[in-house]
């Protein structure tokens, strides 16, 4: 009897670390996780804002400055735009003789938000206040989305024109 209550207290110590473990580590993981899938996507969309940008250097016609190294990295951009390279002092100083055209935000992103959804004063019942709290948060989510669209494309304008001094 004594045998069978002394590997029940071990058990329940295992569950008691096991629940403390758990809530500890979910939670990081989930955060671990959601900065790696938010680093990466920044990523992307600063990739998908500066080829269009590399694309405009390379399409307008040469001034009469030498634009050497600004065109080489708009051909740098072109072949790694997963990866783009930060514009160098040379380039930078080049840009001011380009007539440069920068792209236009993703059309998504700058198009309006859905406008809060109004809950009737009169008798609603549970069931419509659900779900139009569901659909505001849905329209509230997407806004975030073209919100998020808009700040990457912004921060790729700024990172391609940003001096490299690495």
């Amino acid at each position: 009897m004594a045998e069978g209550t002394k590997q029940k207290d071990y058990w329940d110590k295992a569950e008691i670390i096991g629940k403390v473990v758990g809530s500890v580590l979910v939670p990081l993981v989930v955060a671990v996780a959601l900065y790696i899938w938010n680093s990466e996507r920044t990523r992307q969309l600063t990739a998908a804002s500066i080829t269009p940008l590399a694309v405009s250097i390379l399409t307008t016609a040469p001034s009469d400055e030498d634009t050497t190294a600004l065109r080489e990295w708009a051909v740098a951009v072109l072949n790694n735009p997963s990866d783009p390279p930060s514009l160098t002092g040379e380039a930078a100083s080049t840009l001011s003789g380009v007539g440069l055209k920068i792209p236009a935000p993703p059309r998504i992103a700058t198009e309006p938000c859905e406008e809060p959804v109004l809950i009737p004063l009169e008798a609603a019942t549970q069931a419509d206040v659900e779900r139009l709290w569901r659909r505001d948060r849905i329209n509230l989510l997407n806004c975030a989305g073209k919100h998020e669209v808009l700040v990457a494309w912004s921060e790729g304008i700024v990172n391609a024109f940003s001096d490299s001094e690495q």
